[in-house]
């Protein structure tokens, strides 16, 4: 007795199949066929599009990841660099100091610092807005600017220049920055 059916004997089944099944069973068995086309033309080819894109994102986060390892090495002076463009939490105090010094060197002279800070990205990031005078040269304020811009996560929100007579040769300036730093998490 043979168990594998030939070609003789699946012709004859076919040819009863309709008998068999009936008129449900035949709209059933085209549905079952309608959804396997689209298994194999859609779905398939989707997944293997997902797949190749994870693989691709994890190729970019592993890149990603390797860069920020080297952009957080210590930059000159000793103050970390965290990311492209923001320092650690810590070094806010250094930016302070940083700040007075670039002023020393420019011979600009100022009183007290208003200072706020601001939660933000969930918590990820704090945000210290600062405000202060100065006193001094146009050109040493505007040498000050450019330079205390140039510290990653700065960002100069407004000056404003004045003068009380129009012969004298300093300004005075309100000065207001932002800092932006990220909290490291234990």
């Amino acid at each position: 007795m043979k168990l594998l059916p030939t070609t003789p004997m699946l012709t004859w089944w076919l040819s009863r199949l309709p008998a068999q099944v009936g008129l449900y069973g035949a709209v059933g068995m085209v549905m079952l066929a309608l959804a396997l086309v689209s298994l194999f033309q859609r779905q398939m080819p989707l997944e293997r599009d997902l797949d190749d894109r994870e693989v691709e994102l994890d190729e970019k986060e592993r890149v990603l990841e390797m860069r920020a390892e080297e952009l957080a090495a210590p930059a000159e002076g000793g103050v970390p660099v965290v990311g492209n463009a923001v320092r650690a939490d810590e070094t806010y105090t250094t930016f302070v100091r940083e700040g007075i010094r670039l002023a020393t060197a420019n011979k600009l002279r100022g009183s007290q610092i208003e200072y706020r800070t601001l939660s933000e990205a969930g918590g990820r990031l704090v945000r210290y807005g600062l405000q202060f005078p100065l006193t001094g040269t146009y050109p040493d304020m505007r040498n000050f600017i450019i330079q205390i811009s140039g510290i990653p996560g700065v960002r100069v929100e407004s000056t404003v220049f004045s003068r009380s007579q129009i012969n004298e040769t300093e300004v005075s300036a309100q000065v207001q920055l932002s800092y932006l730093t990220e909290v490291k998490r234990p």
